[in-house]
């Protein structure tokens, strides 16, 4: 008999039980899950693999079916960039694909008992693909695994062992938070680069003189429609794709993952400027989405105060060791303190034809990538 038992919900899964496994990632907890399936506008439907023994859960995956005529990040805007409008107007896709991530996470992508042997490891996650790959087969559905991180070896080399194809993916940006204050954060800018520590000051300065005060949101209920508008309006200007999440994001968000879930809020002239949301596990915070009403803010640096600084603060006397900022714009974030970490993007067509093709796209790709994005070693300076 099998271990692999394949779900269509979270529901279906203990919640403690799952965060045993989803450790320190907040993208794979129950919470988050549960609140993507409870919210997502668009036709994702996901399915969970689970590696069960004794009626225990000792490794999974999350997967999400993508239907061609779906627009999301992945991976076509990923692998054609600004092309990807001409190519869809030719009906070149790399949909209906399986992708198998938990939605914005990066790395993470096989979630296991800390307590395995390392071979024990590796065999469940032999298993898991295996599963997974005859899903989408039974699907004629490609499969692909993006936002992969370096340290995730055993997936690495299973996926170069099965013929996948490799790319570069966008980077993640994070910061580590090790000062005891503001100022320590400010000094160790200052040795990084003398002007950037006083335009931080400035930037400050400038904020709270133009009359913005920014603070965490405590009662959703009059300002949620308020803060999703921001929050898509800034999707639609930076990714050219709304929110994929329903208007009630945020509360079902709040009522999933409770005190984890803290928005920040800029006021200015009695209107709310500026939204960031904070995703906290543990020692831990993501940053993953934001938004401001630019004609209200025009030049009072909203953005950097309430993305940046504020949060940092915060961090520091909080004790959060980690700040993760996702993808680009990169430079503005490196030169704030960030550092990059590396990703990857796998793919197995689904029809052995095609293999040639997405073979020589990825070779370019992978070559362009590398021409266009920042490197780890980058973080260093600039």
């Amino acid at each position: 008999m099998t271990p692999i038992t394949i779900i269509d919900s979270i529901r279906k899964v203990h919640k403690g039980q799952w965060n045993e496994l989803a450790e320190d990632n907040f993208f794979a907890s129950h919470g988050w899950l549960l609140t993507v399936e409870e919210s997502i506008l668009k036709e994702l439907i996901p399915i969970y693999f689970l590696y069960q023994k004794d009626l225990r859960i000792l490794g999974a995956a999350v997967c999400y079916l993508i239907p061609k005529n779906l627009k999301m990040v992945f991976p076509d805007d990923l692998l054609f960039g600004r092309a990807n409008k001409i190519f869809s107007l030719l009906g070149i896709s790399f949909m209906p694909v399986m992708v198998c991530y938990p939605f914005y996470a990066y790395g993470k992508h096989f979630f296991l008992n800390t307590d395995l042997a390392p071979l024990h490891k590796e065999r469940i996650i032999k298993n898991l693909l295996d599963a997974i790959e005859q899903e989408a087969k039974k699907k004629n559905l490609s499969l692909s695994f993006p936002r992969v991180l370096p340290q995730e070896k055993i997936l690495i080399k299973q996926l170069c062992q099965r013929g996948y194809f490799q790319t570069l993916d966008l980077p993640q940006t994070y910061m580590d938070i090790y000062w005891d204050s503001f100022d320590g954060y400010k000094k160790h800018i200052r040795k990084r680069s003398l002007k950037m520590k006083k335009n931080i000051v400035q930037e400050i300065n400038k904020n709270r003189k133009s009359g913005v005060t920014i603070e965490r949101v405590k009662n959703l209920n009059s300002q949620e429609r308020r803060l999703y508008k921001l929050l898509n309006e800034n999707s639609l200007k930076y990714s050219k794709l709304p929110m994929p999440f329903q208007e009630n994001f945020l509360s079902r968000l709040k009522k999933n993952i409770g005190d984890d879930l803290i928005i920040y809020q800029a006021t200015k002239k009695g209107r709310i400027s500026g939204v960031l949301v904070m995703l906290k596990y543990g020692d831990t915070v993501y940053l993953p989405f934001s938004g401001i009403d630019h004609s209200l803010a025009q030049n009072d640096f909203t953005y950097f105060n309430i993305c940046f600084y504020r949060p940092i603060a915060d961090a520091i006397n909080e004790n959060i060791k980690k700040i993760y900022y996702g993808a680009g714009p990169y430079y503005p974030k490196l030169r704030r303190g960030c550092k990059i970490e590396k990703a990857y993007f796998f793919h197995k067509p689904c029809y052995p034809v095609s293999k040639p093709v997405v073979s020589l796209w990825f070779y370019f790709h992978h070559f362009w990538y590398q021409k266009k994005l920042p490197q780890p070693q980058d973080s260093a300076g600039n």
